[in-house]
Formats: C-alpha cells, sequence, structure tokens
C-alpha cells in the first residue's frame, strides 16, 4: 500500500504552499496593500547544507547563536553564524542609512503623512494665508562643533571599587572626543529642543535625521505635522545653543571678522556654495548688509541662520522627498574631488594614487561620521506600522473584484501581489473585508499611546466613533 501524501498543497493566487509551513496574509500600508504567503520559520525557505562527517553521516550545519539552519554561503563566509548574528555583532551604521531603516522611515512618513490635516498659517514676510500639511525643520549649528565631554553611563559606572582596599579608580571613557561630541549635542541640545515642542506644540509625530555635509558640522532635519512660527523656533533654537557656548563662539567669530567694518563676502552672492559649488541661497550685498546691521544690534546674539522651516502640502513622490531630506547617504564622492582639488592648488600635486585616494577616502568617512543615532520616529507615530491580517474567504474575493474591476491598481510581483488601494480608499470605498484589521489596528495604537488627541484620526475623514 503506497504511504499517503506527507503534506497537502493548495494553491492560492497561482503561488503553491504548505499549508503546515505557510498561510496566505495581507500587509496594509497607508498608500497601499500587498497579499503573499507569509512562513512559519526562516528554515521553510532557506536552502540548508549538510555537512558529511567522519563517521560518514550528513547533517545540517546550524547557526551557534540562533539556532538556523545555514546555506553554504553563511558557511563559507561566518563558518558557524548566520548573516543575521554577524549583523547584530557587527551593528554599526558607517553614517549611512540601511536599506530596512529607509523602508521603516518611508512607512512613518507615509502615516504622517496620511493622518495629517490640511492646515492654514500666516505667513509675515509675504503677508498672506497658506496651507500645509507637513513641516521640515532644520536646525544646526552656528559655528564649528564643539568637542564635549559626554559619558552616557550612570554615575556608579564610572568608577571600579577595589572588594578589598574600597578604593575607587576612575574607569576611562571608552569614547572618542568625536563620538562624545555628537552624542551630547544629540543628548542636551536636540533632546531640549523636542521637549519644549511637545510641550508647548503638542509634537506628537516627527522624524529626526541627523546630518553632516561637507562643511563636517552637525545638524538636523524635523519632519512633524505641527505648526510652528520660525521666529519662535529660531530664539529656543538660540537659547539652547547659548547655554552650551555656541552663541558665544559664533559672536566672537563675527566679530573678529566685521572688526574694521562690514565686509562683503562675493561668494556668498554667487548663488553657489563656496565649497561645493551647488547651488545655493543668494546672499546679495543688501542682505549681507543688512544681516550686518541685524548682528550688530543684537550684539551678534541672535543668528538667524541656525534654523530654517519650510512647510509641505502636496508630495506626489514621496519616497523622493523622503530620499532628499531624510535618508540622503553620506556625501563622500562630493568631499573627496573637493579635497583633491584643494591639495592640487596648494601643493601642485597632478596625479594621486590608489593609496593616496583610498587614504583620503577613509579620513573623510571619519569625519563625516556621526556618532549614535542617525535617525529617530516619535513613540506615538512608531506604534504605526503595517497592518497584518491573516486572508479570509472574503479577502481574497475582495482582491479578485478589484483586479476585475480596476486592473490598473493592481501589480503582480515575483513573491506578492500589489494593490495601489490607500487606507483612505479603504474607507470612503467602505471596503469591509480590509475595513475591520484597519480599525482593529487602530483601536489598539489609541490604547498604547493615550497621549494622542482624540480627533487625530478625524483627518481620514471619517467618524470618530469607527475607532472606539
Amino acid at each position: 500500500m503506497a504511504n499517503p501524501q506527507k503534506n497537502n498543497f493548495i494553491n492560492y493566487d497561482g503561488y503553491s504552499f504548505d499549508p503546515e509551513k505557510a498561510w496566505p496574509q495581507v500587509s496594509i500600508r497607508p498608500n497601499y496593500f500587498v497579499s503573499y504567503l507569509k512562513y512559519s520559520s526562516r528554515s521553510g525557505r532557506r536552502d540548508t547544507e549538510f555537512v558529511t562527517g567522519a563517521d560518514g553521516n550528513r547533517t545540517r550545519v546550524i547557526c551557534s547563536i540562533c539556532k538556523v539552519p545555514l546555506n553554504s554561503s553563511e558557511i563559507l563566509e561566518n563558518k558557524t553564524k548566520c548573516s543575521s548574528c554577524v549583523n547584530l555583532d557587527n551593528n554599526k551604521h558607517n553614517g549611512n542609512i540601511s536599506v530596512p531603516a529607509r523602508n521603516r522611515l518611508q512607512l512613518g512618513f507615509d502615516w504622517m503623512y496620511l493622518l495629517s490635516k490640511s492646515k492654514k498659517a500666516w505667513n509675515d514676510k509675504y503677508q498672506h494665508w497658506y496651507n500645509f500639511k507637513l513641516a521640515l525643520l532644520t536646525v544646526k549649528l552656528p559655528c564649528k562643533q564643539l568637542m564635549h565631554e559626554y559619558d552616557p553611563r550612570r554615575l556608579h559606572e564610572k568608577y571600579s571599587i577595589d572588594p578589598i582596599t574600597h578604593v575607587k579608580t576612575p574607569i576611562p571613557n571608552p569614547l572618542t572626543p568625536e563620538e562624545q561630541s555628537d552624542l551630547y549635542i544629540k543628548k542636551f541640545l536636540l533632546n531640549e529642543l523636542l521637549t519644549i515642542l511637545r510641550k508647548k506644540y503638542k509634537l506628537y509625530f516627527y522624524i529626526w535625521r541627523a546630518e553632516k555635509q561637507s562643511d563636517e558640522v552637525l545638524h538636523f532635519h524635523i519632519l512633524h505635522d505641527t505648526f510652528t512660527p520660525y521666529n519662535e523656533i529660531n530664539h529656543i533654537w538660540n537659547n539652547i545653543l547659548n547655554t552650551h557656548g555656541y552663541i558665544d563662539q559664533y559672536r566672537t567669530k563675527q566679530q573678529e571678522f566685521h572688526k574694521d567694518g562690514f565686509r562683503f563676502r562675493p561668494e556668498w552672492a554667487s548663488g553657489f556654495h563656496p565649497e561645493t559649488g551647488k547651488p545655493s541661497k543668494i546672499w546679495s550685498y543688501q542682505d549681507q548688509k543688512r544681516a550686518y546691521i541685524k548682528g550688530v544690534a543684537t550684539n551678534w546674539r541672535n543668528p538667524v541662520g541656525t534654523s530654517d522651516v519650510h512647510s509641505i502640502h502636496s508630495v506626489h513622490n514621496t519616497k523622493a522627498y523622503l530620499a532628499k531630506y531624510i535618508s540622503k547617504p553620506m556625501d563622500v564622492k562630493n568631499k573627496l574631488s573637493q579635497e583633491i582639488k584643494k591639495i592640487k592648488e596648494e601643493k601642485g600635486i597632478e596625479e594621486f594614487t590608489d593609496v593616496q585616494i583610498q587614504e583620503l577616502e577613509k579620513n573623510i568617512l571619519k569625519r563625516l561620521q556621526i556618532n549614535g543615532r542617525l535617525w529617530y520616529i516619535s513613540q506615538p507615530l512608531s506604534h504605526l506600522k503595517s497592518i497584518i491580517c491573516e486572508v479570509s474567504d472574503t479577502i481574497s474575493e475582495l482582491c479578485h473584484k478589484i483586479y476585475t474591476v480596476a486592473p490598473s491598481y493592481f501589480h503582480q510581483s515575483e513573491y506578492c501581489r500589489i494593490f495601489r488601494i490607500s487606507i483612505r480608499d479603504i474607507i470612503n470605498k467602505n471596503y469591509t473585508p480590509l475595513l475591520e484589521p484597519v480599525k482593529t489596528f487602530i483601536s489598539e495604537c489609541r490604547i498604547k499611546s493615550p497621549k494622542w488627541d482624540n480627533n487625530i484620526f478625524s483627518a481620514l475623514g471619517i467618524q470618530l466613533d469607527l475607532f472606539s
């Protein structure tokens, strides 16, 4: 008698799978939803490698940490660890944001844009009202970054105590001055600014990104959904800078530069950055003169270039926008070309060897390196992730109906099916099978974050009792 079939494979949307190891799921995101197969473990899809021992028996090689079977490439490169565990052991970002982190930032941005209402604000400079949904706040230092001393360890961990003599021996700080300075600025400058904005303007949804450009000075892009007056933000940030010594250094530098009266910088009026050669804001002679008069009147203690605010009302390509301001990598190549050009002009060197170029690039990476976090998503916003639910018969029928009625909203991928139907469309068109998981998900999020305004989800154009 023949043995019965071990696994009864079934078919879902053209995919054949074992129901004991995988099942169909739907992932709902702000701008689209995806149907795919979810596997019970990584081993269900991994090509494992068998090794023949001295006794002739063939065994699988497993990770020494997570016990997942290794494939041939992992055995060759890592020997006893899988790629995930190797990445956890060496999780330094090297100044650039990884692909999963960019996807996480994009998801946070999409949720923020979906839930943000269109708001009106008054522009004092141009004397008119304007509409916006999101705003991008940039804060930076008015001068070169100071070398702050900072040890993130707790006070009682700074000393080792001899168990016999009870003598305290200071433990040396393991961080370099550059590492301490970056951590200090984020801990005591940026965090203080965000704390004030949360208390004064109810800033709950925001994403910040740390960046160092060619000037090697740390600055931050903060994407948020709240109206924040520029003059007040600039005043708050300058007060924080003054507490930590940056305004005094800026004041000394400006007084030294203008010691004989107003000096015109022609490179600022060209419309191109003097170091990078990229297009920049044009500062004409009249603009520089007005800034000089204002600086003298305030004794150079209220610089206006330390903060900048841009409103965002309509973003057609959110990924491109986010890549430009939030998730762009370090500009090492541009900085390298500047360094080579400068050395050629100063020392008359015409050609550089590969070793010299590699050394220059290594030094640039070290100077542009940002220690600690590169980005952060606020806690209420971080709860808003993809909405995951299993595919029921009603969801399967709905997917088939969307494919039949509106094939332009459907895209077939190798491992999944993508439907360009947003959460707003799901609500407006009353797609009940998908609406129920959305209601459950948002209700759970409101419980996790009691600080949220009760009207925060009304931007979706629905009744509040839908999520009560």
